[in-house]
């Protein structure tokens, strides 16, 4: 089979690209990783783009210096009978929708790099899978390689 594309799809942007770029290196380099699983490889690039922009929204200030934080205070505007504000009470806070996000990505991350054998769990599984099988002479890229897929 063929190793991963080296340059990055259209529909990955900014940070996406950039990320892809870097894994693939690193995937093709390990042999494990074929063209073929090449649709997890842009959907981990994708929430890496999407937790980059949700972090950015979260603490990166704006033009003004404002950060928006996790959360936001609500305030409710007291008028009198002509519609004149009178005053502001506080009433609470609003959770930044981009918190949300962020955490979601991130799951969606670790989950990706799981399925890619990114993370050291499913490194450590993999070499425990070799390792049991002492008898032969089979790489990890060989096991890799002969895994079926039910799609």
């Amino acid at each position: 089979m063929q190793s991963l594309q080296v340059t990055p799809p259209a529909e990955l942007l900014g940070a996406g690209r950039r990320a892809y770029s870097v894994i693939v290196k690193q995937l093709n380099q390990s042999d494990l990783i074929k063209q073929i699983d090449i649709h997890l490889v842009i959907e981990l690039c994708k929430q890496i783009q999407i937790s980059r922009t949700a972090y950015e929204d979260i603490y990166k200030p704006d033009d003004n210096g404002h950060v928006n934080g996790i959360q936001t205070p609500i305030y409710k505007a007291v008028q009198d009978s002509s519609g004149q504000i009178l005053q502001t009470e506080f009433v609470g806070f609003k959770r930044n929708p981009a918190v949300d996000t962020l955490d979601k990505a991130t799951k969606n991350i670790r989950s990706l790099s799981s399925e890619l054998g990114m993370s050291p769990s499913s490194r450590a599984s993999l070499l425990d899978l070799i390792k049991s099988d002492d008898s032969s002479d089979v790489s990890a890229a060989d096991v890799m390689n002969n895994i079926k897929t039910d799609f």
